[in-house]
């Protein structure tokens, strides 16, 4: 048996305060997932009997759901969803895996291009690529939209050939269509993912506020093993959720 001394304590119970998280994260699960539609939230009573919590914890569930961005609370009126949330399952935003006929990712995004220009590779980018620092590549800067919406946005560092047969006019939606535009398919991407708050230029570029939840994307791209693109990218974290899915497959009889 193993020594239960060297297991750290069971923090004492907080029934209040995980009360009120859990009816938040349930609350939050069902506004991501669409549950609530265009249609208001239940009242808090209705909420507080759907749940089986005191009232108290309902409130202040929906104050920091309010808080995060997700609800508005309008006094004599009831709770509303704010906005729009874009979902991304983990293949389509890694770029390998053909988007759904409803994603986002089919057509739907606008590109409002900030920057089209050759740059010599940064030390980071060059050993993201693993190319010489200087070597030239095509830099593609631009804020991603949806239903006027700016809601993150990528600079890409593309290296030659690959970039050869881009052209700005090109970029009208997402930067995986302008690829496919000229044939090009990426086979791997490797992503890191962390979260972050928004900073002055964040709040200028997406239209929010310093300290918002942002999430930060650091993106390598690869065909045939070779680095061709790497990027830097930044997603309003209160309006995107990523969806990912995974299957365990079981070994054949016979290690076939």
């Amino acid at each position: 048996m193993g020594d239960d001394s060297v297991m750290p304590p069971l923090k004492p119970p907080r029934r209040a305060e995980d009360q009120t998280r859990r009816v938040r994260d349930l609350l939050r699960a069902e506004i991501v997932a669409g549950g609530f539609g265009d249609r208001s939230l239940p009242s808090e009573e209705e909420l507080r009997l759907e749940f089986g919590v005191p009232r108290a914890s309902v409130r202040q569930a929906l104050d920091l759901l309010q808080a995060e961005g997700l609800i508005e609370r309008v006094r004599g009126q009831g709770t509303f969803v704010v906005g729009l949330h874009i979902n991304h399952t983990m293949g389509e935003l890694h770029g390998v895996e053909d988007p759904a006929e409803d994603s986002v990712w089919n057509g739907r995004m606008r590109a409002g291009l900030v920057d089209w220009r050759d740059v010599p590779a940064p030390p980071p980018v060059a050993r993201m690529l693993r190319v010489p620092p200087g070597t030239t590549l095509l830099r593609i800067d631009y804020v991603a939209h949806l239903d006027d919406m700016a809601f993150g946005g990528a600079t890409n560092y593309l290296t030659y050939p690959e970039a050869s047969a881009l052209r700005p006019e090109m970029f009208h939606d997402d930067f995986y269509a302008l690829l496919r535009k000229v044939g090009i398919r990426l086979e791997e991407s490797v992503f890191r993912l962390d979260a972050t708050t928004a900073d002055e230029y964040d709040a200028e570029l997406y239209g929010i506020s310093e300290g918002d939840p942002m999430a930060s994307m650091e993106m390598v791209y690869s065909i045939n093993g070779r680095p061709v693109d790497a990027a830097f990218g930044r997603s309003w974290g209160t309006k995107a959720t990523f969806l990912s899915r995974a299957v365990h497959v079981a070994a054949k009889p016979g290690g076939a």
